[in-house]
């Protein structure tokens, strides 16, 4: 029998005995930052952000809008109006987590963290009264929960009550220089071929099979993403880079296009509730699968999963790119950083280097690459973030087959939150919880994506003059994450609880973790791969898990 670890929490019960944390009750004297000295005349409010792949410029903007607004309003006895610190930290998850209940932060946006269990430790406030109230304060006739999709509600809300809301999406995948695309030509016309631009006529259709909409011209199968590619070799242009450092990024990538290829079957990983029709019995050499008949999945067999038909052609996908070579020298030196391979992406157009056309990131790396977009648009004409067009592509089907569906899966893959210290003082959790609740109304959540790009974890809309004043890739994010079926990977069931980081990745064998690596540098193939997979992730393992 194989040995797997089975992952452990310790969940704390939630103790009067936790510190009590100057939250809120802070000396005056304390400051923020050298510039921000504090007014003892006004309730002080101090909130710990993520100084992440999305910046904080919409945190600023939210914070000047907040105390205008509530300039002449009483949250604490004795001041008037609120003062908003920020503490800005690159550390995130885990590591910030095991500070808060000594910590005088009452509002965190954070990353990477397990919710359940903090929530299981009594470290984050009941939040349910502000996310249930219509927002008729601000002119709105939702709640923040209506904004949310019953699969959220039912992961966020705990034995019936909110202790945390989502924050930030991350989607990943592969943008592409648009303005290479048309300098050389590379846009799919009608009739299958490569040879137009942008602007063309005769576009394809595209991946949701209709005309005159933000993908046409862009492969819409695997098949055609490699033409692509060798249309690209063969005019000098390399059509990947990613981060020699970071491997996951394109494991990343992998876990998108089985997400995308399991489509409505993508929850079941994470519920195990549900059916599924894509499990390979057998595949043929030529690559033919057999499927089983369609099987039900509950958590006792959950581990057939492994045995989906997405993950095969996932790893299809990634043997096809190593084998043919469609990267950069980069995307396999161990010193090349995700930064450094936005660099290579962006800088080749204006270096003597090799051109390149795609990059694998996640739709949030704008945001990291604001000193480089600096540089450019000091240096080279039409090279700013909102003159360079680049799109984040909608991902191509594995077969055709999966094209009648005109719809693409996308995962959220950043476990984002926002929730409030549970140990706020008292008197401070009123401003704590309507800053909370300022942050998710629909103004809040339209003015983060004008300003990064990216999308929030709620079903809203933008207004035309919003949605035009995005540059391309802010327009591209936009508009796939309004087409598309978002996944949210996760689940409130004590299975998923104690092994989300086990759950959060489809391609672990025990031997071979990293299947860029394991491909290029042990010659690896996608079907020794699956195999290994599905052998690794047995009944035994499971019933370790459990």
């Amino acid at each position: 029998m194989k040995k797997a670890n089975k992952v452990v929490s310790v969940i704390l019960a939630a103790s009067s005995t936790l510190a009590m944390a100057a939250c809120g009750g802070v000396d005056p004297s304390i400051q923020s930052s050298p510039d921000r000295p504090v007014d003892s005349t006004k309730a002080q409010l101090y909130v710990f952000s993520y100084d992440g792949g999305q910046g904080n410029a919409w945190l600023d903007a939210a914070v000047n809008r907040f105390e205008t607004m509530y300039a002449e309003t009483v949250f604490v006895e004795g001041t008037k109006g609120v003062q908003v610190h920020l503490d800005l930290q690159k550390q995130g998850g885990e590591t910030v987590a095991a500070t808060i209940p000594s910590s005088r932060n009452q509002v965190y946006f954070l990353e990477n963290l397990n919710y359940l269990n903090y929530v299981y430790e009594g470290l984050m406030l009941d939040i349910t009264d502000m996310v249930t109230e219509d927002l008729t304060a601000y002119g709105e006739t939702r709640s923040i929960e209506d904004k949310l999709t019953a699969h959220q509600q039912n992961y966020y809300k705990v034995n019936n009550r909110y202790y945390g809301l989502p924050h930030y999406q991350g989607f990943n995948g592969l943008s592409y220089d648009v303005d290479l695309f048309d300098q050389k030509n590379l846009f799919f016309k009608n009739d299958g071929t490569i040879g137009a631009k942008s602007t063309s006529s005769n576009l394809s259709v595209g991946v949701d099979g209709v005309a005159g909409t933000f993908d046409d011209g862009l492969p819409m199968t695997y098949a055609q993403f490699f033409q692509l590619c060798d249309r690209m070799v063969a005019l000098g242009i390399c059509p990947l880079t990613w981060s020699g450092y970071y491997q996951f990024y394109f494991q990343s990538l992998m876990v998108s296009l089985a997400t995308d290829h399991a489509a409505e079957e993508a929850i079941t990983f994470y519920t195990f509730d549900g059916k599924s029709k894509k499990l390979i019995d057998s595949i043929a050499e030529d690559g033919t699968i057999t499927y089983k008949p369609e099987t039900t999945i509950t958590q006792a067999n959950g581990y057939e999963l492994y045995n989906h038909a997405s993950i095969w052609y996932a790893l299809d996908f990634a043997e096809t790119v190593i084998e043919k070579g469609y990267f950069s020298p980069g995307s396999f030196n161990g010193t090349t950083t995700h930064t450094d391979a936005q660099d290579t992406f962006l800088l080749s157009r204006y270096t003597n280097e090799q051109d390149v056309g795609m990059l694998v990131e996640g739709s949030w790396w704008q945001s990291e690459a604001e000193s480089t977009f600096a540089m450019m648009a000091n240096s080279y004409v039409n090279a700013s973030k909102n003159d360079r067009r680049i799109g984040f592509m909608p991902l191509p089907k594995a077969t055709e087959e999966r094209l009648a569906e005109h719809k693409t899966y996308i995962r959220d893959d950043n476990y984002t939150i926002r929730f409030i210290n549970a140990n706020c003082e008292p008197e401070y959790i009123p401003l704590a919880k309507k800053f909370l609740q300022f942050c998710a109304t629909d103004e809040s959540l339209r003015e983060f994506t004008t300003l990064t790009s990216a999308m929030l974890g709620y079903e809203y809309d933008l207004k035309q003059e919003q949605y035009d004043s995005l540059n391309y890739f802010g327009q591209s994010i936009y508009n796939l994450r309004k087409s598309s079926t978002v996944v949210y990977p996760y689940s409130n069931s004590d299975f998923f609880y104690k092994n989300k980081s086990a759950l959060s990745d489809f391609f672990g064998t025990g031997v071979y973790n990293v299947v860029t690596l394991a491909m290029k540098n042990n010659g690896i193939s996608a079907k020794t791969y699956f195999d290994a997979i599905v052998e690794y992730h047995d009944k035994d393992y499971w019933d370790m898990m459990k």
